[in-house]
């Protein structure tokens, strides 16, 4: 029983970490067609999913890579850096 609650688990945890990358660089493609958010968060973006969609096959080939830790907390940076980025601009809009 325990074998098959932990292969469904790792089964979600490999899809939501491919799904997600893909998504942001979806995300960072639209991302540098505005100037409001600049070259540099959407090239961010584009970036960390590409290497998400990466480190996501490399968690199907070996399942017992650390690579998912990786790809977590640079989801967690990228995240904290839009958050900062999207507050500022709120801020910027409220004052003028």
């Amino acid at each position: 029983m325990w074998q098959a609650i932990w292969g469904i688990f790792g089964a979600l945890l490999v899809t939501g970490l491919a799904m997600v990358a893909v998504g942001l660089t979806a995300l960072g493609a639209v991302m540098l067609g505005t100037p409001v958010f600049g070259n540099r968060v959407g090239w961010l973006s584009v970036t960390i999913g590409v290497l998400g969609t990466a480190a996501s096959v490399v968690l199907l080939i070996d399942p017992a890579s650390p690579i998912a830790v990786v790809n977590v907390l640079s989801l967690i940076v990228f995240h904290l850096v839009l958050g900062w980025k999207l507050f500022s601009l709120s801020r910027a809009r409220r004052e003028s």
